[in-house]
């Protein structure tokens, strides 16, 4: 019999399969994070380059300070699809300096210290447009871009600048901040349901593997559209829609959620809502009466746009509402399916083959275990326990437990 088969059917109540489909989406961002394995040897370079350029009689009295940048510092990470390469971002903050200094001198200076790193650990450097790469060995499938950066005079919170090789000039940002922007929108409760309710519904469905950590929904959201985001444009990254951009839209979109009040059904309803909320963050800033820009601003310093390529490409913008629209579509079909098969398809547009497979193999597991040894009964708090002594509470969606 083929696996999927042996799996019950979903449950025909609408809210009690979105609760089921919420498992299986946690279950899935379990497997697209980036394996400790892969993390602790990007953590290992990291720190490698970070000594080296502290050490560096170049820049050594310029206080050079290294810290991560993206996704590593958000904890939304996710691992590259197929034999593509995880890049780790990183700052080198030069905190003598200002944005004063030539944007293009700094630059070249921060590159002669990984020139020497270059030759003394074998990386290979390359320059890009702000920041200077640093390309490991092909099996190891990571690059690391290390861009400089000095105190931007212009940002009242102690924001930075950055050097842009085309622009000749540099540009404003302000990493940290941005984190902590983003922690403060993560940290926002959202209204859903009641706990009893939750708990009654969870026994209409199979058992799935008990969460072992807790991510909170909106940095699983994020996790998922930019899986969702990969599987689109595999082949054609060129028009994908960048990550900082999802991350800040799928935070905002979370942000007003929360502060409305809404009463929400199930977890999978708030994830929905975020991706149906993401182009009404899409700023249109008018430039003249007849003309204006998309802006997705950085909020924590001026002048920084996420967007700022769209006004120079279109089909930038039109990637992005064509993204977005497909996102609601399979993650919209995927709670509407009523059986194994069709629900494990849609899993697997949403996030990928392998892991929708990985997902199946977890689910069948812990239901043949738990029907083969007929250990489940049920308390009347409504917590499947086991009959050895443990206990499996009723899995919510992204790390939340009843």
């Amino acid at each position: 019999m083929n696996p999927i088969q042996s799996i019950a059917p979903r449950p025909s109540n609408p809210i009690s399969r979105k609760k089921y489909v919420g498992g299986l989406l946690e279950l899935a961002c379990r497997d697209i994070e980036l394996p400790k394995s892969r993390f602790d040897a990007a953590k290992i370079a990291y720190e490698s380059v970070g000594e080296h350029l502290s050490d560096s009689t170049k820049i050594k009295g310029f206080e050079p300070r290294i810290f991560p940048q993206g996704s590593m510092s958000l904890g939304t990470t996710v691992k590259p699809l197929d034999r593509e390469e995880f890049d780790v971002d990183l700052i080198c903050h030069l905190q003598r300096l200002k944005n004063t200094e030539s944007q293009a001198a700094v630059k070249t200076l921060v590159g002669k210290c990984l020139e020497e790193y270059e030759k003394k650990f074998g990386p290979s450097l390359t320059e890009h447009k702000r920041c200077w790469r640093l390309n490991y060995a092909e099996a190891s499938r990571l690059h690391l871009d290390i861009t400089p950066a000095v105190h931007n005079l212009e940002c009242l919170n102690k924001g930075l600048a950055v050097p842009d090789k085309d622009k000749r000039r540099w540009e404003p940002t302000h990493p940290e901040g941005y984190v902590n922007w983003f922690e403060r929108k993560a940290a926002l409760s959202v209204r859903i349901g009641s706990q009893q309710f939750a708990a009654k519904e969870a026994l209409a469905v199979d058992p799935l593997p008990e969460n072992e950590r807790f991510k909170g929904i909106l940095k699983r959201s994020v996790q998922l559209l930019k899986r969702h985001r990969s599987i689109m444009f595999q082949g054609n990254a060129d028009l994908a829609p960048i990550s900082v951009i999802i991350t800040t839209l799928a935070a905002k979109s979370y942000e007003r959620i929360c502060i409305t009040g809404q009463n929400f059904d199930s977890e999978f309803d708030v994830l929905f809502a975020i991706i149906s909320g993401l182009p009404q963050f899409v700023e249109r800033r008018m430039i003249n009466e007849r003309s204006f820009e998309y802006w997705v601003p950085n909020e924590t310093t001026a002048g920084e746009n996420f967007a700022e390529k769209w006004n120079n490409n279109f089909a930038l913008y039109q990637a992005f509402d064509g993204w977005q629209k497909k996102a609601l579509q399979d993650f919209g079909a995927l709670a509407e399916s009523e059986d194994a098969p069709k629900t494990f398809h849609m899993l697997e547009a949403c996030t990928g083959n392998t892991t929708s497979r990985v997902v199946q193999s977890l689910v069948t597991e812990r239901i043949s275990r738990n029907r083969v040894g007929n250990l489940l009964r049920t308390s009347s708090l409504g917590t499947i326990n086991l009959a050895a002594g443990g206990s499996v509470k009723a899995n919510t969606f992204f790390g939340n437990q009843e």
